[in-house]
């Protein structure tokens, strides 16, 4: 785990590598179910009187697809990510880089780790990142739904007295104060829920959970990053099947059939085979 509120980035001429913090990050999370869209929101400011590029791996969940990538400057130029053959995309940053232009570089180096590479940050300037990814959730106990954000490896800020810090309003941009870190996690389930609790993060002062019916919400801002983050939710029928569809830019249907079978192993048989759940999508 990453102990460190920067990132460590080196200068034409110098030898030791030298700092760029991160001045927040924020997670929001939207859970349907067994799947989940995320977007990750992080806030870097190069001190430097100079133009920058900073290099970083983080995690995210294993069976997470990146679907989304922004960058925010300052001067109100925005760069959106567009999937490329990774050397064409190493190819074209290289050149951008060369020609003093703004460029990104997200790269999956493992299924549960990528690197970004963040290239001519101006000097004395902020940029805004935001990733979001979609994946499948696992059920780590019989009943429940279980959402679990990452964070080793991740460059991670928790700074003494920040307690007073607030999770920041949807949309926000800029100015780009210090925010984070902080969590936002809304749950929406085909039964009504009848626990919901992050036991990783149970003592936690600034943690907020609420549901009824068939939502819930938990907020959780300025924390401890002494592990990952981990989400219960337990339904009053878990094991009933259900469809999810949406309608896609297409405007054709896009169907997503969860199973998640109530399994009796054998007394010798792993236990952990209780936890399994099918999920299948289809469209038309």
């Amino acid at each position: 785990m990453v102990n460190s509120a920067v990132i460590l980035v080196r200068l034409s001429g110098h030898d030791t590598p030298s700092p760029i913090p991160m001045v927040g990050w924020h997670v929001d999370a939207e859970i349907v179910d067994f799947v989940c869209a995320v977007d990750l929101i992080q806030c870097f400011h190069n001190t430097h009187n100079r133009e920058v590029e900073a290099v970083y791996n983080f995690p995210l969940d294993n069976r997470s697809t990146v679907c989304g990538f922004k960058a925010e400057y300052e001067t109100g130029e925005v760069i959106e990510g567009v999937v490329k053959a990774r050397k064409q995309a190493v190819r074209e940053y290289e050149q951008a880089k060369r020609e003093h232009r703004r460029a990104n570089l997200l790269e999956r180096d493992r299924p549960d780790i990528f690197t970004l590479s963040m290239g001519s940050i101006p000097p004395n300037a902020h940029v805004k990142v935001t990733i979001t990814y979609v994946a499948t959730l696992r059920s780590q106990a019989e009943d429940d739904i279980s959402f679990v954000f990452p964070t080793s490896l991740a460059p991670l800020y928790s700074p003494a007295g920040s307690s007073t810090r607030d999770i920041p309003p949807a949309g926000q941009t800029w100015p780009c104060r210090f925010f984070g870190p902080s969590l936002r996690a809304s749950f929406r389930t085909s039964s009504d829920i009848v626990a919901l609790t992050c036991l990783s993060h149970a003592s936690e002062p600034r943690l907020a959970v609420h549901h009824a019916g068939r939502s819930g919400r938990v907020e959780m801002s300025c924390f401890a990053l002494h592990g990952d983050v981990v989400v219960h939710c337990v339904e009053s029928s878990p094991h009933r099947p259900r469809l999810l569809l949406e309608r896609g830019p297409d405007g054709g249907l896009v169907g997503l059939l969860t199973l998640f079978p109530r399994v009796q192993p054998p007394p010798a048989a792993d236990a952990a085979a209780a936890g399994t759940a099918l999920t299948m999508a289809s469209a038309a």
